[in-house]
């Protein structure tokens, strides 16, 4: 019985896709401080603007002293977050790492 090319092809497009299923994941591009960063941000942002409803120039106040407390520049920051942004897997990533650090900051203070 002779093989038929369509099946070869198929079986390689197969295996193909197994193996780069098994890979190992790249590297995150981000660290861990980044992440709890953000995290603690996306708090703050809730806390303060979306239920304390501060008018904008006390929230930008607030946030300078954010940055401030946590000797980050904010502009750096941002250009930071871009970067990650720009890639739709890291993106993901990143903010699911975020968002369960958020969560976990939210059930760790009181409100």
């Amino acid at each position: 019985m002779r093989d038929h090319p369509l099946s070869l092809f198929s079986i390689f497009l197969i295996s193909a896709a197994l193996c780069h299923g098994c890979s190992t994941p790249a590297p995150a591009k981000h660290s861990h401080a980044l992440v709890r960063t953000y995290a603690e941000l996306l708090v703050f942002h809730e806390k303060e603007k979306m239920i304390g409803m501060l008018p904008d120039s006390l929230y930008e106040r607030k946030l300078k002293d954010f940055f401030a407390e946590r000797k980050i520049d904010k502009e750096e920051f941002r250009k930071l977050i871009a970067q990650i942004s720009r890639d739709d897997a890291e993106w993901r990533t990143f903010l699911a790492e975020a968002t369960a650090a958020a969560d976990s900051i939210k059930t760790a203070r009181p409100s």
